[in-house]
């Protein structure tokens, strides 16, 4: 199974200006950009009324079709949920229809609450692939990646290879994101290169983790958009062998 992923905070489609004015063309034309077949979104409203009520995870895989396609398939988890005032959490928009979905809230903590989404592609080699967007504090973080792993973990033990993406409010070499790595096994794949802001960004805080035993044929950083915030990364990776 061969697979671009991309993953990008997309600041509920308002700009990397810090324009309140939602805008998710921009956001659409920055995924287009890498011709991804999976998008990892973190901070994705769905009928706010700051983003004009509007389903933004549903717009945006509508803006996904290539020529030819039917459609784009979407999966969405509201952990902030402000009832008719609609939700804010994280998506993942896909060229080929999901298996599973799985939806999993990760430990607040007396901060933000937060939560993970994943999906599941079955096969011959059978992929699980998920996001997540993490607190800002170290101890907030430290218990949403103790979550986190339970799920991947979870997956890993029934034969899936696993890829998770997402805002981590962290260095990499942050002892949660360490700890993280050494109980999942799962390898940074992403290119070592900052990831926020999105213009002249100066950290790295957004990753893409995979299984080792597949091959990561490509990555990439795409910075100096004003699409959103951060930068958007990407990975190509390869869970058989299979070449595009």
């Amino acid at each position: 199974m061969y697979m671009r992923v991309a993953c990008l905070n997309i600041h509920a489609g308002r700009c990397g200006t810090g324009s309140n004015q939602a805008s998710l063309h921009a956001v659409a034309d920055l995924l287009r950009s890498v011709s991804p077949d999976i998008c990892l979104l973190q901070e994705v409203d769905r009928r706010m009324p700051r983003s004009g009520f509007v389903d933004q995870a549903g717009r945006l895989a509508r803006a996904m079709r290539r020529d030819g396609e039917e459609e784009w398939y979407f999966a969405f988890y509201g952990r902030l949920d402000f009832g008719p005032l609609g939700q804010y959490g994280n998506a993942i928009l896909s060229r080929e229809p999901l298996g599973s979905i799985r939806r999993v809230p990760l430990s607040a903590n007396g901060g933000e609450p937060r939560g993970a989404i994943g999906v599941t592609f079955p096969g011959d080699t059978p992929t699980a692939i998920w996001t997540a967007h993490l607190g800002l504090r170290d101890e907030w973080r430290a218990t949403q990646l103790a979550d986190l792993a339970d799920a991947l973990n979870s997956d890993r033990e029934e034969g899936y290879r696993v890829i998770v993406g997402g805002d981590f409010n962290a260095r990499a070499d942050a002892p949660e994101v360490l700890r993280f790595q050494e109980r999942t096994g799962l390898v940074l794949a992403s290119l070592d290169a900052p990831t926020f802001p999105a213009i002249q960004p100066t950290h790295r805080i957004d990753f893409l983790f995979a299984s080792p035993d597949g091959l990561v044929a490509g990555s990439g950083v795409t910075a100096e958009s004003n699409a959103s915030d951060h930068a958007l990364i990407w990975i190509e990776f390869q869970s058989d062998g299979e070449t595009r």
